[in-house]
């Protein structure tokens, strides 16, 4: 008969309202991330550049700050505390936001959003270790999910708060519009984006307590430096691999969708600006919020059920639901009224392992560990995800198609691909999971005579 270890969790109550309170500061960071795709055309106008530019301020200008200091920050928060790390990285990427709009060209603001990334460089991974201390494992998916939720709120909160925004600066008229108003509507946005974060950050300095860290049932002591995290994750590869490969494939479509879905609803389905980015946002706040919900839910009822691989499983579902409804965008298939409602089942998919991604990788990994393979977990996401899902729509329709209003086909084209490739590797991936999954937390009872 089996029998898994079932960890009582502290502090429930407390617990939910700091998962709120993440889930607020993950919301901003995706604010000041994602307004740059609603200013996509006042920027490129002002500073004279090019849609495959955008895609690289979207995506690499996140990730190369990932990839240089992700590891030594994760190490930090697996040794000292998490919640402070916290802080600190909340008011310091929204110090770069509102810096971001004194950018005079491409350069100065591509170091403006490298400065921005160190949001999820300090937030993720201190946030996912806290939670795996917060919440016992039945229940960690769906914690993670709430968290999770900040992306769709964030980029929700972008198109739709954003989009008024600049439709209300753009109807200012200077000479009696207030001074902190004047000047180019993007620039204002910046500002007025990042200034939110210096008071929460403060909030989750002074009221978050730093959980006490507790192992896993199975789990033994060893080298949890980051080398030793590294050996760890390479002697384990067959339980990591498929979260690792799958999730960050699946992290293309998402960053690609997010990049480029309010200037498909402008080219090809000829919406104004203010609409598109009202549909978009909708559509993050009800599909995407639905969809990271639901996910979670589902992670955590099959574990529940006695799934070993509950968080793959999930992952499988996610990619196949993303991928169809692109079918009919690729194959020009959707009218204005209908495209609204496939794209946002497209993005309720792709939401699903908003959660179980994350939690998956606490779950298996030593509790010193946690914030190191995060990182780790993140930067290839990073890498991959946020480098290449801004990027590659735009190069498909710039330099293949040689077409930019050919960006619709470009986005279905990518998103199709990588959401097939995801959903092998998450069914390739399962028995390594199942694996370290059973070894941590399931032993094998003898039948009672």
């Amino acid at each position: 008969m089996r029998n898994e270890t079932v960890r009582q969790a502290p502090s429930l109550t407390y617990a939910w309202l700091v998962v709120a309170l993440l889930m607020t500061a993950l919301t901003l960071s995706f604010l000041d991330r994602q307004m740059i795709a609603i200013l996509v055309e006042p920027i490129k106008a002002d500073l004279n550049i090019s849609d495959t530019q955008i895609g690289l301020l979207q995506g690499l200008a996140f990730s190369m700050f990932y990839a240089l200091m992700g590891l030594p920050i994760a190490k930090l928060a697996d040794a000292k505390s998490r919640k402070n790390l916290v802080a600190g990285g909340i008011f310091l990427w929204s110090l770069m936001t509102c810096l971001s709009s004194t950018a005079r060209n491409y350069t100065m603001l591509f170091l403006a959003r490298i400065g921005v990334g160190v949001g999820e460089a300090t937030l993720s991974p201190s946030t996912y270790s806290m939670l795996a201390d917060y919440f016992p494992k039945e229940k960690l998916s769906g914690a993670m999910s709430v968290f999770q939720l900040g992306i769709f709120f964030g980029a929700g909160v972008a198109f739709v708060f954003g989009g008024f925004l600049i439709g209300y600066l753009e109807g200012l008229d200077p000479a009696t519009a207030p001074f902190f108003l004047r000047g180019e509507p993007w620039r204002i946005a910046f500002v007025i984006a990042g200034l939110p974060g210096i008071v929460l950050a403060l909030l989750i300095y002074f009221c978050v307590r730093e959980p006490e860290r507790r192992a896993s049932p199975g789990e033994s002591a060893g080298d949890t430096s980051i080398i030793g995290t590294l050996k760890m994750l390479a002697a384990m590869r067959r339980s990591y691999w498929g979260l690792f490969g799958g999730f960050a494939l699946h992290a293309i479509a998402l960053n690609a969708l997010l990049a480029w879905l309010p200037t498909v609803f402008i080219r090809t389905f000829d919406y104004a600006p203010h609409e598109a980015a009202t549909i978009v946002g909708l559509s993050m706040f009800v599909f995407g919020a639905a969809g990271a919900l639901s996910g979670g839910r589902l992670s955590d009822m099959l574990f529940r059920r006695g799934s070993d691989s509950a968080p793959l499983v999930v992952g499988v579902i996610a990619a196949l639901g993303t991928a169809l409804p692109l079918v009919l965008l690729m194959f020009g298939l959707l009218s204005k009224q209908a495209a609204p409602w496939v794209l946002g089942v497209c993005l309720y998919f792709t939401a699903f392992p908003a959660g179980p991604g994350p939690a998956a990788v606490q779950l298996i990994t030593p509790v010193r560990m946690r914030a190191k393979a995060s990182a780790l977990y993140l930067i290839t996401l990073g890498l991959v995800g946020l480098t290449l899902g801004p990027l590659l729509p735009p190069l498909v329709s710039d330099h293949i198609l040689h077409d930019d209003q050919q960006l619709a086909m470009g986005l279905a084209v990518v998103c199709i691909l990588v959401c097939a490739v995801s959903a092998t590797l998450f069914q390739l991936g399962r028995n390594g999971f199942k694996a370290r999954y059973r070894e941590l937390y399931i032993t094998e009872q003898p039948e009672p005579a």
